[in-house]
């Protein structure tokens, strides 16, 4: 009796993926060797692969989300694992990390905003959210490397300097006012310290 095509479409997929597995490493050193004696094949393996996207893309994104629903522990774990391991971040993150280690050298590792001194890791690569969303930058819309306090000042003052001055100006005379009144208020006894 002659075997099911779908069953043997499904021994052969599988026979196919455990190949793949087996042997990654010669298959990408094979592609790596091809891209580079033929670039017109890898721009054209480029240009078809994103244009297949464009075109699947609904289908592509619908398969990432059930598989990720089935698997969601093991893919969470194998997310963990990969940004635990050196060079585990992302492109994204990779290029963020390097123009953060490029502005800290040209501001002398000073925040750009309050002009005090912040360590690499502590530095934040600062951008107007008009041009890019959050957690995105593009070369047009950085504005410096600055510490977290002044991100996250400016943030909440919605990038308006005319907000921060003014909040400034009337910090200052409060800061003054206090200054007063804690110098005209009674001193408070310590503790087991006797009246005089």
């Amino acid at each position: 009796m002659a075997e099911d095509p779908e069953v043997r479409r499904a021994k052969n997929r599988e026979r196919v993926r455990r190949w793949r597995a087996e042997n990654g490493d010669l298959l990408n050193a094979r592609q790596r060797q091809r891209y580079a004696e033929d670039p017109e094949y890898r721009a054209r393996v480029i240009r078809e692969s994103k244009d297949y996207y464009a075109r699947n893309s609904g289908k592509a994104n619908e398969r990432k989300r059930s598989r990720y629903w089935e698997n969601r522990d093991q893919e969470n774990a194998g997310r963990r694992a990969r940004r635990l391991r050196p060079g585990g971040k992302t492109p994204r993150e990779r290029l963020r990390d390097e123009f953060i280690a490029n502005l800290w050298l040209e501001q002398d590792g000073l925040c750009y905003l309050c002009e005090e001194a912040v360590a690499l890791e502590d530095a934040i690569l600062e951008h107007d959210h008009k041009c890019c969303p959050e957690r995105y930058f593009c070369r047009f819309c950085i504005r410096g490397m600055s510490c977290e306090q002044c991100n996250l000042m400016i943030g909440h003052a919605r990038d308006d300097p005319d907000r921060l001055e003014r909040v400034a100006r009337n910090l200052r005379v409060k800061l003054a006012e206090m200054e007063d009144r804690l110098a005209s208020k009674p001193r408070q006894l310590e503790l087991g310290e006797a009246a005089s």
